[in-house]
């Protein structure tokens, strides 16, 4: 009888684990954070973020009340950030990015190369109790104006998702969400690459995509909106609302906006104005929005960047999406006014 048991006892074990893909436990409002905001620092130059910086920036970010913030990259000492926030700030909820790129996709020596942060996500992950998900890329596929001619196939960025599924902790990966950052052109199915519509690759294959995640941004509709008119800004969510669900409502996966936000300056888009009131309005108004339709999102950003002056965004507005300066300070006194604003709840709130 005993043999048998410990026979049964093997082949139990001997069983593949089926792992559980991570989801989203509450709903939530967070943060982008790009660190490159001193003077001088450029992602294209490979400026390295020093620790004592990252350590102000998230205090800023606690301050502020947020909870859930989003990266999107670990090169250039952007991988400290966990054990950073672990002391800094013990309630922040940190979403890896890793940058996909075909540009020595495959290295794992280099730091900028997918493969080192595909590895080095897996491992941060599977250590920090405070990793709560991993993007991996952002608008990065074919089409996309951010990856320009470094993009990647979809059938690339399925493998590179299985990889870290398959990289991460049983435990871990019933834990933490992982996806990719669509564009709105991806996300809607208006671009393929070599092997056919991306949109309808992933539908065919996400096992690995534990919610998807969309950049929706407003201020770039056709003709513009006015910030400060709140029928407007419904009418326009709710008609992404109403898309994406279409599109995606069959899977069962929850979206998440992985970007969304207003410029202070720059140059207007039709009537899309950069102001800072204008950046007001509309944080309050897509917050109060985001709320009722019980979706998650991530604000962009948290602080301006000045090294995006030489982006191709349109107007020279790509400096200028923070809701504090470069130097940290807010814009429209955030701290004292964010909470008062929104409902109970809409916000990340420390319980």
């Amino acid at each position: 009888m005993k043999r048998w048991v410990a026979l049964l006892l093997i082949v139990i074990l001997s069983l593949p684990i089926k792992t559980v893909a991570g989801t989203i436990t509450e709903q939530f409002h967070g943060i982008g954070y790009g660190p490159f905001h001193q003077d001088e620092q450029d992602p294209n130059k490979y400026t390295p973020i020093p620790s004592s910086q990252i350590r102000e920036d998230l205090r800023i970010i606690c301050s502020t009340n947020f909870i859930h913030v989003r990266m999107f990259g670990l090169d250039n000492g952007l991988d400290q950030v966990p054990d950073i926030a672990k002391t800094v700030c013990p309630r922040l909820k940190i979403w890896l990015g890793v940058n996909e790129s075909s540009v020595n996709h495959d290295d794992p020596n280099d730091t900028h190369a997918t493969r080192w942060q595909l590895d080095r996500a897996i491992s941060l992950a599977n250590t920090y109790e405070n990793v709560a998900g991993i993007i991996l890329g952002d608008e990065c596929l074919k089409g996309d104006a951010r990856a320009g001619d470094n993009w990647i196939t979809v059938k690339q960025l399925l493998a590179d998702l299985a990889y870290v599924s398959q990289g991460l902790l049983p435990a871990i990966r019933n834990r933490v969400v992982l996806t990719t950052d669509l564009s709105w052109a991806a996300a809607h199915g208006n671009t393929s690459d070599s092997n056919g519509n991306i949109l309808q690759q992933l539908l065919a294959d996400h096992q690995n995509i534990d919610v998807w995640m969309i950049n929706i941004y407003p201020f770039y509709k056709p003709g513009g909106i006015t910030a400060c008119d709140k029928n407007a800004i419904y009418e326009n969510l709710n008609w992404n609302y109403n898309e994406f669900n279409g599109i995606y409502g069959s899977t069962g996966k929850p979206i998440v906006i992985g970007e969304h936000g207003w410029p202070t300056d720059g140059g207007d888009y039709g009537i899309s104005h950069p102001s800072f009131s204008n950046q007001e309005c509309y944080f309050r108004f897509s917050s109060s929005w985001i709320r009722e339709k019980n979706w998650s999102a991530f604000y962009f950003e948290m602080f301006d960047e000045p090294w995006k002056a030489k982006s191709q965004e349109p107007g020279g507005i790509g400096p200028h999406w923070g809701l504090c300066y470069s130097s940290g300070i807010p814009k429209w006194n955030l701290p004292r006014r964010l909470v008062p604003i929104l409902p109970p709840l809409l916000f990340d709130e420390e319980k």
